[in-house]
């Protein structure tokens, strides 16, 4: 083990003279790629995100599982990814082991990162070893991080994903679902408490985008995001940070003010060609989901022929009247998904872009709720909230 040590600490120092470095050993599995993805993170979207946007290198490892990446910037969030060979990874993907991500910051130029893990439980595997004490620092408080959300992911592990895998009536299939996410909700909340006084007090720039996206800070309750928003604007303020910036854009568009009179002045048309508008003729019910899918979404997909019909069989129509609203595709895919989804809801197609353009939409599945009786408007990125303000509110 000393020799090994020995070894890193030597090919660390090698690499003082030139950029910034990230190098690794994996322990690899006969059921995942034997590639490894270097992604910048530039943006908060990217986080936790498994889009190619962000994507800027990739690496094929050696014999020994040796991964290099070279001529990258200092003091940047980076995030190594791993792939799983089948598109279906087995049992509850985000329970910690079989997540496939793992974050390291680099240091000034010059500065390296090596780091330990096991391909197929990267993130919770990984250990590194950094040129300089400073680099060290930083670094040992993204494990940190990591170690923090320990509880979330032993309940994940707990749940039992098996009657997915049986049940076959859609509703009953939602139903199901939506008890395995509760309990994992109750679990971050607790974790959140604890992962917000870092929030609050640290300094870094890069730690505190990657803490925010742990948190998920676009869920935040109105209090915990006026503080959030408070220390990250002094910090983004100081150190001019791109990334950070884009965190508090998130902080400011989910307190963003939903006004209702763009979405009832006016008409649109819906995917069977008809003029639709919100008050002529008035939907008689008390609330209105509007969701926001497109053909290309799996999600999006799974979501309308599982959780849709579970909160159309739980609320009548005097509560609930759903909407679906096509973005970001074109009309032929998005007629046809409707067809083999057998997607009985009223679908609005957003060819102008009006609706995607207002509520600023990057994600999908994503849903507004509009409660007529008070013409308050919520916006949504799970149906879980959804549904439990739902309740609370009938």
């Amino acid at each position: 083990m000393k020799k090994r040590s020995s070894l890193i600490f030597a090919l660390l120092l090698t690499t003082i003279a030139s950029a910034s470095t990230i190098t690794g050993h994996l322990k690899q599995a006969s059921e995942w790629a034997n590639t490894v993805y270097l992604s910048e993170i530039t943006d908060y979207k990217f986080i936790l995100s498994g889009s190619s946007d962000c994507l800027v290198d990739s690496q094929q490892l050696d014999q020994k599982g040796i991964f290099r990446f070279d001529h990258l910037r200092a003091n940047t969030l980076y995030r190594l990814s791993t792939r799983y060979l089948s598109n279906d990874i087995p049992g509850i993907i985000e329970d910690g082991e079989r997540d496939n991500y793992a974050f390291v910051i680099t240091g000034d130029q010059g500065n390296a990162v090596h780091i330990e893990a096991d391909m197929s439980r990267l993130w919770l595997s990984y250990t590194m070893l950094s040129s300089t004490a400073e680099l060290a620092t930083v670094n040992n408080k993204v494990l940190y991080l990591r170690d923090l959300r320990k509880p979330i992911y032993a309940k994940m592990q707990s749940l039992d994903p098996t009657p997915l895998q049986t049940l076959k009536d859609p509703v009953k299939i939602a139903a199901y679902q939506l008890s395995l996410v509760r309990e994992a909700k109750a679990v971050t909340e607790s974790n959140n408490k604890l992962l917000l006084p870092f929030l609050l007090k640290e300094t870094n720039p890069n730690l505190l985008a990657l803490a925010a996206g742990l948190y998920q800070v676009e869920l935040a309750n109105n209090k915990d995001n006026d503080l959030i928003n408070a220390h990250l604007d002094n910090v983004e303020k100081s150190t001019s940070s791109n990334l950070l910036h884009t965190v508090l854009i998130v902080l400011q568009k989910s307190r963003k003010v939903i006004k209702p009179d763009f979405l009832f002045d006016r008409s649109y048309i819906l995917m069977e060609g008809k003029n639709f508008n919100f008050l002529s003729p008035r939907i008689p019910s008390k609330f209105i989901l509007l969701d926001f899918w497109a053909s290309w979404c799996s999600p999006c997909r799974k979501s309308i022929k599982t959780d849709l019909p579970y909160l159309s069989k739980k609320y009548t129509q005097e509560q609930l009247q759903i909407i679906g609203v096509v973005v970001k595709d074109k009309f032929q895919p998005a007629e046809k998904a409707v067809k083999a989804d057998k997607n009985k809801y009223p679908q609005i197609y957003d060819q102008d872009k009006y609706l995607d353009q207002y509520f600023e939409i990057e994600g999908i599945p994503y849903y507004i709720l509009i409660n007529q009786e008070t013409q308050e408007i919520k916006a949504f990125q799970g149906l879980i909230d959804l549904d439990e303000y739902i309740s609370k509110e009938l």
